[in-house]
């Protein structure tokens, strides 16, 4: 082979490569652009099939119609502890309440879904807030996004003024819609119970 040849060659060779890196370059830069969902701050160390602990504390989230029943037959009662034990996650996000980001920490809303059961024909959950407010969110969310029970915010846990002690929190980090006025009502401040329907 010549040299003009072999160089040519070698020039066509090194161009597919670099076209091959690019072509692969701004997928791999996209999959990395992706925030990260939430961070892990705590496992689990209650479980599906756990029993549930009798609260120590004060009762702050009740939940009707699970699959699971509480130590008496009845609703499952959590406290903050408890409700802690299913594990922690956190991130941080914009939303309307609120001018800068703000950091929430508190429990995956699949994992409570998860420990609780899922009635087989239930859809959707009742959920009421302190002041009576309520509002029917589908067990699809919790399921397809990680929609949090959110027990702090920026680092400190929330009172009943500051929307404690449970705040419904939207990853709107991830997809901006949730944060919009048509899933705003989802957002449900001083949450104190859940009715599977």
């Amino acid at each position: 082979m010549t040299q003009s040849k072999f160089d040519h060659v070698a020039c066509l060779g090194l161009a597919m490569g670099l076209a091959g890196v690019l072509w692969l370059f701004p997928a791999t830069k996209a999959v990395m652009a992706q925030p990260a969902p939430y961070e892990e701050v705590a496992p689990a160390r209650l479980k599906p099939g756990d029993p549930l602990p009798a609260p120590t504390n004060r009762v702050v989230l009740t939940v009707h119609g699970a699959s699971r029943r509480g130590a008496d037959g009845g609703p499952l009662q959590f406290d903050i502890a408890t409700l802690e034990k299913l594990g922690l996650i956190r991130f941080t996000s914009k939303n309307k309440w609120y001018d800068d980001p703000v950091t929430y920490e508190g429990v995956l809303g699949s994992a409570l879904l998860d420990y609780v059961g899922v009635p087989a024909q239930a859809t959707a959950m009742r959920m009421r807030a302190l002041n009576d407010y309520s509002i029917r969110v589908p067990i699809s969310d919790l399921r397809r996004w990680p929609v949090m029970l959110a027990l702090k915010l920026n680092g400190k846990y929330m009172s009943v003024r500051g929307k404690g002690p449970i705040w419904v929190v939207y990853p709107n980090h991830l997809v901006a819609e949730l944060g919009e006025p048509t899933h705003q009502g989802k957002w449900i401040w001083q949450l104190i119970e859940i009715k599977f329907e």
